[in-house]
């Protein structure tokens, strides 16, 4: 196992996930897609994918189990939450909503869309992980596989709105956006991905991963390519859906798992790295963003600028924290996640 490879990865994919959320780095809108639209939005299917492994490779090797792992996640769900509180308030307090609505709002917050931009990810896994298991006791891996690929696929609308637009029952799509706002959930987006994982650990020594295991990423990197410039002509309302990246995450995880390319070499910390920055990075971004406001600066000057500046505060602050020996993945629960 490259965990070496595997940690550098999440490290690379929590510096694209900071790159996607300054909104704009490039002022040319073809390099704007390439960093935004195709890069970026390889990060969280692979987190996924590559959580997915780890998590089965526990549960089938010590006295772990999913209740163990989900009761985790949900402890550092609520502290990250707790720790973002103040800017969801500041975020929907310019909407007025009446003192009734108000508990109501922070409980879509807490079980949907997260109390930051970023923290979706946890209430959609915890549900993901819920739908992977329960379909998982009562039919076999191939029906599990085709119906949460029937479910992504619906899902997919988000990205090929503008080739759908036309046909009737279309509104039904525009419909459930006016209350969901997106596909990207623990329903459409994330149960295919945890799948992949599972099937990922448990078929690890079947040939279609043990076999030509570079040559299959570069097939569904092609594929994935493919489908990025068929979209990029005719965009849709997001573009979190990629039918590609369902293949491709898998295969690199799968790549990442099997490669000698820097397995020698002690690459522990980037796993730390990685983590600190998700969680952490948009409180430096939004800090950007306020006192860049009234800065006369394009927008891809901005984004730039808030960019280098979110990853040199992580880096400092991540380094304060080692040197007075602050153990901050004790406070988050996240000690031996992987």
């Amino acid at each position: 196992m490259n965990y070496s490879m595997i940690s550098l990865l999440q490290f690379i994919f929590s510096i694209l996930v900071i790159m996607l959320h300054v909104q704009r780095i490039f002022q040319d809108n073809t390099l704007h897609y390439i960093q935004k639209s195709i890069f970026s939005r390889m990060a969280v299917p692979f987190f996924i994918v590559s959580s997915s492994f780890f998590i089965h490779q526990r549960m089938s090797s010590l006295n772990y189990t999913l209740r163990d792992y989900l009761k985790k996640m949900i402890k550092v769900y609520l502290v990250l939450s707790i720790l973002y509180l103040p800017y969801a308030y500041l975020y929907i307090s310019p909407f007025n909503f009446s003192l009734l609505a108000f508990p109501l709002v922070l409980f879509v917050g807490l079980v949907y869309t997260g109390f930051c931009y970023h923290l979706w990810y946890f209430p959609a896994l915890i549900t993901g992980h819920i739908i992977v298991a329960q379909l998982k006791k009562r039919v076999n891996d191939f029906i599990v596989g085709s119906v949460l690929f029937l479910v992504y696929i619906v899902g997919t609308l988000e990205t090929y709105a503008s080739y759908f637009r036309r046909f009737e029952w279309f509104e039904g799509y525009q419909s459930y956006r006016k209350v969901f706002f997106t596909t990207r959930n623990g329903i459409f987006f994330v149960p295919i991905f945890i799948y992949m994982g599972y099937i990922l650990y448990k078929y690890r020594h079947h040939s279609m991963f043990s076999k030509n295991y570079t040559v299959k990423l570069l097939v569904a990197s092609c594929l994935f390519l493919l489908e990025a410039i068929f979209i990029y002509f005719n965009q849709g309302d997001d573009k979190n859906f990629f039918v590609a990246l369902v293949p491709f995450s898998t295969f690199l995880m799968n790549w990442a798992t099997r490669t000698p390319l820097l397995r020698s070499v002690n690459m522990s910390y980037f796993k730390e790295k990685s983590s600190f920055y998700f969680f952490f990075h948009p409180i430096f971004v939004e800090l950007g963003f306020f006192l860049t406001q009234s800065w006369s600066l394009s927008a891809d000057q901005k984004g730039l600028l808030i960019f280098i500046l979110t990853v040199v505060a992580l880096m400092s602050l991540l380094s304060v924290l080692k040197y007075l020996n602050i153990p901050w993945e004790k406070y988050v629960y996240l000690k031996n996640m992987r």
